[in-house]
């Protein structure tokens, strides 16, 4: 039989984890609402940057860079995206979960790709499995910032024009609402039409494109020269790319922890509630239990 002494010990320890979960929740709910908020506010730089790197491609400005990178080598990388910090429900399980099932569909084992991760908890994952890491990136604020993105796309860009990879697809977090997420595998380099349009239509869902065919085909003409534009163009577009995924993944994780803590703290009031119950149960039995042994000894004198 438990004693009332070690009940009361689980129930100071079960308040303590209570108040604690209950901090971390309010915490996270701020947190979830500003790093929302920053998806909204965000969405038509983010559409308005699409639609930019949309109307290039469609009339073939980037088409000569893009296939020549991938005719040169077919190396192949992945942008890995999770949080720094844990205590965020299935958040990095997820991504880690989608990152394996697209090396599984493509046949992929960890000498056939390289992988930049983004945030702690992938790092330490693709450490242990000894996956071929490019760079690393870690120790984002709570909620992130564009300036905290630059690095990440000045390092992509000067990979890609090394040719340490021929394509680049990332595996982030697509938020919808703050209680649904999906998983999402997107290509990002060498640019895509139809991958852009697809990204665009998940920002706006009530957008239709339809691809039209010109039966006159505009000719540009661009100065100084194509290639200075790809090379001034496309830092730009990687970062609006990255502010997009990472952003997104950030509100999710926010959302995730938030629904975390407010679970654990549910479970610590229940089981605060049983062990009271079981503490008074515990109780009544001593009182009763000593009543008897005084009743007993009063008989016998």
């Amino acid at each position: 039989m438990i004693s009332t002494r070690e009940v009361k010990a689980k129930m100071k320890t079960t308040k303590n984890i209570k108040e604690i979960t209950s901090a971390l929740e309010v915490v996270s709910i701020i947190r979830m609402k500003k790093s929302q908020a920053v998806v909204r506010q965000s969405k038509n730089f983010v559409k308005t940057g699409f639609e930019i790197l949309k109307s290039m491609l469609e009339n073939g400005a980037l088409e000569g860079s893009n296939n020549k990178k991938e005719k040169t080598n077919n190396k192949k990388a992945v942008l890995l995206i999770t949080s720094d910090k844990g205590l965020c429900g299935p958040f990095n399980v997820n991504v880690v979960k989608k990152f394996n099932e697209f090396l599984s569909e493509n046949n992929f084992t960890e000498k056939d790709i390289k992988v930049i991760s983004v945030g702690k908890w992938g790092y330490n994952f693709l450490k242990r499995k000894n996956f071929n890491i490019l760079s690393s990136f870690q120790r984002f604020s709570d909620v992130i910032k564009l300036e905290e993105i630059n690095p990440i796309a000045e390092n992509i860009f000067d990979l890609y024009s090394k040719g340490e990879f021929s394509e680049l697809y990332v595996v982030y977090t697509d938020f919808i609402s703050s209680v649904k997420n999906v998983c999402r595998v997107k290509r990002m380099l060498p640019y895509n039409v139809e991958e852009i349009i697809n990204i665009i239509k998940e920002i706006f869902p009530e957008i239709e494109y339809k691809r039209k065919e010109r039966k006159v085909k505009k000719e540009y003409i661009f100065e100084p020269s194509v290639s200075y534009i790809m090379e001034m163009l496309t830092p730009f577009l990687l970062r609006i790319q990255l502010f997009y995924f990472i952003t997104e993944s950030n509100a999710v994780e926010h959302s995730l922890r938030m629904m975390a803590m407010k679970n654990a703290k549910d479970t610590a009031t229940d089981l605060l509630k049983n062990l009271n119950l079981i503490f008074n149960k515990a109780r009544q039995e001593k009182i009763t239990s000593e009543l008897i042994e005084i009743t007993s000894a009063k008989e016998l004198l």
